[in-house]
């Protein structure tokens, strides 16, 4: 558990660091940030800032891209993990919007890919 001011200190921290128009806290074994960085933002940044973090605050966390998460990870992380940092609601109704629309698309290419299989034999297009 992490109290809420070195919490906000950790927020400035990423925020300074990884562009993210959102970030999420998911509390299970471990601290995990969870984001939806710029593409371009390279592996090693979220590495430097999880070691900011240790460093400054002596938090122990992971950071990750939500993109890192299958479809429905991503439901999920978007209706349970704590909402830390939002640019504004509107942008936090579109990506949540956008994570459901991902999901939908995941679940109708296994219902596809079901009815394929089911008549032809195979899941793979003869």
């Amino acid at each position: 558990m992490i109290d809420e001011v070195t919490l906000t200190d950790a927020v400035n921290i990423i925020l300074d660091r990884i562009l993210t128009p959102v970030l999420y806290l998911y509390e299970d074994e471990a601290l995990e940030f969870i984001c939806f960085a710029d593409v371009n933002t390279p592996e090693e940044d979220f590495r430097d800032t999880e070691e900011a973090l240790f460093l400054n605050l002596g938090v122990k966390a992971e950071i990750i891209d939500i993109r890192n998460f299958d479809e429905s990870d991503r439901v999920e992380i978007t209706n349970t993990a704590e909402l830390l940092y939002c640019e504004n609601d509107i942008v936090k109704f579109l990506f949540e919007a956008a994570m459901t629309a991902d999901k939908e698309r995941m679940m109708g290419f296994k219902r596809e890919t079901l009815k394929r299989r089911n008549e032809t034999g195979t899941f793979y297009i003869n």
